[in-house]
């Protein structure tokens, strides 16, 4: 028997984020007691902030790329305001961004990059 049409899967690969900007020094210097061995060897990798902060930009990324093609909505208890907040806490503690206005638009730009992948395989599928 023949499968069904496979689910479009967002690829985060070629799209630029801020927390991309953020070093292992700068995540050493924030939180150095994670980064010593005994502490390392047992860490969750989303006990670190900037991992943390990832995962909150690929969760909005994802969801920009679902919309543009009708899925299911992955975030669907999440309000994105409460994220870009979240978001703008770190960024600033990174260095990433000077204040709200220029993390609502980053993470625009992440976004749009993302529903623009989105849009190329709504184009290839029709």
């Amino acid at each position: 028997m023949g499968e069904g049409p496979k689910t479009p899967q967002f690829d985060p690969t070629g799209i630029k984020f801020p927390s991309d900007a953020i070093t292992l020094g700068q995540m050493r210097a924030r939180e150095p007691n994670l980064f010593r061995p005994p502490v390392l060897d047992r860490l969750d990798a989303m006990g670190i902030d900037a991992l943390a902060t990832h995962r909150w930009e690929l969760r909005l990324a994802e969801k920009a790329f679902t919309e543009v093609l009708g899925l299911p909505n992955p975030l669907p208890r999440d309000d994105r305001r409460s994220v870009v907040e979240m978001l703008n806490r770190a960024y600033k503690l990174f260095g990433v961004s000077s204040g709200i206005q220029q993390t609502w638009q980053l993470v625009r730009d992440f976004e749009f990059a993302a529903a623009e992948q989105a849009r190329g395989i709504a184009g290839r599928s029709r």
